[in-house]
């Protein structure tokens, strides 16, 4: 057989393997072995809500004294987030290429017409890593609150271990977990991703978003969109005192108001 003909055959036997992964889906326990990447610890210091009470508010540590800034890309309808932070002192830098600037106008909000990706291109994408680097905040602790749906995926894989580790806290809005959940390939994507997120940060809170349900697969329920507080594994130096994490957390909110909240399973929770 020619180099080209065992090249071919090969590539059929990879292609053979990634049909019946697909064919078979992802089984429970591997289901639960992801899962458990993302249990939520109890957070060094208690937990305070940060933008409102509605879509845009999030739980984080109460660890947000000294911050240098804060990366916020994906902009909504509002900044509510960004503008509590304002009010400690706290200077957002934001980015999204789909709108033409903040929803609000603040002295401490930095906006740039742009979409993170995985790769440069002037004026209209840039890495994550390229973005802080350009931005010149090369003192004290940052925030990342990152909303940009389902375009997560590819940056939180692509960051650098340095990049992250600037970071004190970060908050995430997750999308398409379901599909990734649920698909061998996709799963191995989300366990490398947390896998990488737990060699320097701790899960501390979980919130279900009940803007778009839930899928029931092998018995778990499994939220569509979900967010996702961290904090850096060294904060927990800062207090000789371990909060207990509360799942719902009374400070919780659900995001589209009159519509019934979602509930994390066990599986989730630990």
């Amino acid at each position: 057989m020619s180099f080209r003909g065992r090249v071919f055959r090969s590539i059929q036997q990879v292609l053979a393997l990634v049909r019946a992964s697909l064919a078979v889906g992802v089984q429970a326990n591997q289901l639960r072995s992801a899962l458990r990447l993302i249990q939520p610890k109890a957070s060094p210091v208690p937990l305070v809500r940060i933008g409102g009470s509605g879509d845009g508010g999030y739980l984080v540590p109460d660890d947000l004294d000294d911050l240098a800034a804060c990366f916020s890309p994906g902009v909504a309808e509002s900044a509510n987030f960004e503008l509590a932070l304002a009010g400690r002192g706290v200077r957002s830098f934001m980015a999204d290429y789909s709108v033409d600037g903040a929803p609000v106008a603040n002295d401490l909000f930095d906006f740039e017409k742009l979409y993170l990706a995985t790769h440069n291109k002037l004026g209209k994408f840039i890495r994550l890593d390229d973005w802080i680097s350009s931005k010149k905040q090369t003192k004290g602790d940052l925030v990342l609150q990152m909303d940009i749906e389902g375009n997560e995926w590819p940056i939180l894989a692509d960051v650098s271990a340095e990049t992250l580790g600037r970071f004190r806290i970060i908050v995430l809005e997750l999308h398409e977990i379901d599909n990734l959940l649920t698909n061998p390939i996709g799963i191995e994507i989300f366990t490398a991703i947390f896998r990488k997120l737990n060699n320097q940060f701790s899960v501390v809170h979980l919130h279900a978003n009940n803007c778009c349900g839930a899928l029931n697969y092998q018995g778990i329920e499994i939220p569509r969109v979900l967010e996702v507080t961290l904090i850096r594994n060294d904060r927990y130096q800062t207090s000789n005192q371990v909060f207990e994490s509360k799942i719902p957390n009374p400070l919780d909110a659900p995001n589209v108001p009159g519509k019934k909240e979602l509930a994390l399973s066990k599986e989730w929770l630990g």
